[in-house]
């Protein structure tokens, strides 16, 4: 095995391991409860945005980050489940091949 190669192998692994766990913090009480945290943080903003003067841009901009922060989250999450899929695949194809 090359260098490279093993360097990829160890690169999948992690993101597999990663996801893994994120996948298991999800299932927990405090992984629940910050993906709710999350949600509801999204939802609140969402709802003072749409009472607050369209002159407050201050406020607007506060509100927009605050969004996109807790959707990042989210995403974050999401990917890092994603990328362990996929690494299992791709570790199981180089398997497969050997």
């Amino acid at each position: 095995m090359t260098s490279e190669f093993e360097s990829q192998i160890k690169d999948l692994v992690d993101r597999e391991v990663v996801g893994r766990a994120v996948e298991r913090f999800l299932t927990t009480v405090p992984g629940l409860v910050l993906v709710r945290r999350a949600q509801d943080e999204i939802d609140h903003a969402i709802q003072e945005l749409k009472t607050i003067p369209a002159t407050d841009a201050g406020r607007i901009l506060t509100l927009q980050e605050r969004i996109r922060f807790n959707e990042g989250l989210h995403a974050w999450l999401a990917d890092a489940i994603i990328e362990a899929e996929n690494a299992t695949a791709t570790l199981a194809a180089i398997e497969s091949q050997d």
